[in-house]
């Protein structure tokens, strides 16, 4: 699994991560639209709809139905996720010159 993502590299990686941001905006946004329930609700149901997807994955792979190699291990695989999470979700300071995205070239 680590071989695959080196081959991928950073700056790929950075190009999914903005590709999922991009995809679950939009479904967070229609399913504000559509529901009327208020955001923490809708983050709820999309925490439950990531968790049922870790679980068919790992599932999948228990049953060696991928030959990727990945063996999950569920209790580490979420604190991992949890860590994700958690880190993502921090708010940082803007005085931090670091975490400013680039607004443009000089």
């Amino acid at each position: 699994m680590l071989e695959q993502q080196d081959i991928f590299g950073f700056d790929n990686r950075r190009t999914i991560q903005a590709d999922l941001d991009r995809v679950l905006m939009m479904a967070f946004g229609r399913a504000l639209d559509v529901s009327g329930l208020m955001p923490m609700a809708v983050m709820n149901l999309m925490a439950n709809a990531f968790g049922t997807l870790y679980r068919q994955v790992a599932d999948h792979h228990q049953n060696q139905l991928c030959p990727c190699g990945w063996q999950p291990a569920s209790a580490q695989d979420i604190e991992l996720l949890k860590s994700a999470l958690e880190a993502a979700a921090r708010w940082e300071p803007a005085d931090k010159l670091l975490a400013m995205p680039a607004l443009g070239r000089a």
